[in-house]
């Protein structure tokens, strides 16, 4: 199945399965944001350059939210780790 989707004024046609198309619109719409976004800031900035601008703070974000998400599970696995070493030290003292 195929959705249509307008960026940057244009129009492309997507392929997308029907439990994937609301998901595939809501990223739409993140970029539509991201390229008005930067289109105010650079309002002369061609298309080309301004969907590889768009691309490269995308990725930056990316990256991010990864680092910190590898960085939530270190803490979840030391937590636990304190959690079971304190449940062995009180069953030992028991």
């Amino acid at each position: 199945m195929t959705i249509e989707v307008r960026l940057l004024d244009r129009s492309y046609k997507l392929a997308s399965e029907p439990n994937e198309q609301e998901q595939l619109q809501k990223a739409v719409n993140l970029l539509e944001q991201k390229f008005q976004e930067m289109r105010r800031n650079m309002p002369r900035l061609e298309s080309e350059r301004l969907a590889v601008m768009v691309a490269l703070s995308l990725a930056q974000e990316v990256l991010s939210l990864n680092k910190g998400l590898q960085e939530q599970t270190h803490c979840q696995r030391l937590i636990k780790q304190m959690i079971n070493d304190a449940e062995k030290t009180l069953a030992q003292h028991s």
